[in-house]
């Protein structure tokens, strides 16, 4: 069995009406270009690697006939900071702790830290 964890933004960007299920995938006008207007423009390519990578495992196990599970955990996982900037996640929860959330459906939100 292999047990992939993935990220809510392979799933949940764009899809903010529906409820999520297996089928779901972050819809494609979220990465498909960069639009300087977006709320999703600082992370677009960030949903894109995450939905493009979590479809070619499950197309790899298939054609492998590999047991595949998926681990989609909270919206924000956080650990040390390993680079000299603030990545995205890290951004986020600055903004929230300085009184602005910057998330959409901030309501669900949950935070898994890693350490």
């Amino acid at each position: 069995r292999v047990v992939l964890t993935s990220s809510l933004a392979a799933v949940e960007c764009g899809n903010d009406d529906i409820v999520l299920n297996e089928d779901i995938w972050s819809k494609d006008s979220v990465f498909g270009e960069p639009d300087a207007e977006s709320q999703w423009k600082t992370h677009f390519a960030y949903v894109k690697s995450k939905t493009l990578q979590e479809q070619a495992a499950w197309a790899l196990s298939r054609d492998l006939g590999l047991d595949m599970r998926v681990i989609v955990p909270g919206n924000l996982c956080i650990g040390p900071i390993l680079s000299s900037h603030l990545n995205g996640t890290m951004t986020r929860i600055r903004d929230i702790m300085q009184g602005e959330n910057t998330l959409k459906g901030s309501a669900d939100l949950g935070v898994v830290h890693v350490n």
